[in-house]
C-alpha cells in the first residue's frame, strides 16, 4: 500500500480548465498495463467522455462534463484508481511472438527452392521452346494454320466488299434524291403538264430509274 501512496503523492496537476484537466504522472503509471487499468477506471466516472494517457510524455488528459461531475470528483476517482491498482497492472506484457525464421541453408525448403530455381526453371523454358519448334515444323499444323489464315483473309475481304457496296448504294441514293430535288420544278410544271411534248425527257428519266433498280439488285 505504501508504494501506491508514493505513486499518488507523485501525481501533479499540470492544467485545469472548464471540462478539461491534465496531470503529470510518475513513470511507474505509464508502463506495463497500468495505463489500461487507469483509463478504464476513469471512464466509469459519470461525466467523463475522453481519457488519454500519453506514455512517453508521462501525462494524463481528462475531458469531462462539469455539469455532471466536478474537479474534486475526478481527483477522488483518480486517487482511488491508483490506490487499488491490481498487481497485474505492473506486470510486463507478454513479448510478441518471434518472427518466422527463414529456412536455413541446407534445410529441405531451401534445397527445394534452389533446385526449382536452378534446375526446373531452365527445363520449363526449354520444354516450351521445343514444343513451339515442334509445332511450327509440323506440316499438318502449318497447313491448318494457313487454312485458318486464308479463311480469315477471305472473311475480311468479303466484309470490305460489303462495306464498299453499301457505300456506293448510299452515294447513289444521295445523288438520285439531289437530282430529283434539283429538277422538281421542271418535272411538276413542265413534264407532267405536257408529257407527250416532252416524251424524250420522260424516256431518259425511266431509263435512269431502270439502271438504278437494276444496280440495286
Amino acid at each position: 500500500m505504501s508504494d501506491r501512496v508514493t505513486l499518488i503523492d507523485n501525481v501533479y496537476l499540470r492544467y485545469s480548465g472548464k471540462g478539461h484537466v491534465r496531470f503529470s504522472l510518475p513513470a511507474e503509471l505509464t508502463v506495463s498495463r497500468a495505463p489500461e487499468f487507469i483509463e478504464k477506471a476513469l471512464y466509469k466516472q459519470d461525466g467523463v467522455y475522453r481519457v488519454t494517457l500519453f506514455r512517453n510524455a508521462l501525462k494524463l488528459s481528462i475531458r469531462y462534463d462539469d455539469t455532471v461531475c466536478s474537479y474534486k470528483d475526478l481527483c477522488l476517482r483518480l486517487k482511488e484508481t491508483i490506490e487499488f491498482l491490481p498487481d497485474e497492472a505492473f506486470k510486463e506484457e507478454a513479448p510478441p511472438p518471434p518472427p518466422a525464421i527463414p529456412a536455413k541453408a541446407g534445410s529441405v525448403a531451401a534445397v527445394w527452392r534452389e533446385f526449382r530455381k536452378d534446375r526446373l526453371s531452365p527445363l520449363k523454358g526449354e520444354f516450351i521452346g521445343k514444343m513451339l519448334h515442334m509445332l511450327s515444323g509440323n506440316p499438318l499444323i502449318n497447313e491448318r494454320l494457313n487454312g485458318l489464315q486464308d479463311k480469315a483473309m477471305d472473311l475480311m475481304n468479303e466484309k470490305l466488299e460489303n462495306i464498299e457496296t453499301q457505300a456506293i448504294h448510299v452515294l447513289n441514293e444521295i445523288v438520285l434524291f439531289y437530282l430529283i430535288k434539283l429538277h422538281w420544278d421542271v418535272i411538276t410544271n413542265i413534264l407532267i403538264k405536257a408529257p407527250f411534248r416532252n416524251i424524250n425527257k420522260w424516256l431518259a428519266i425511266f431509263y435512269l430509274i431502270y439502271l438504278y433498280v437494276r444496280f440495286k439488285r
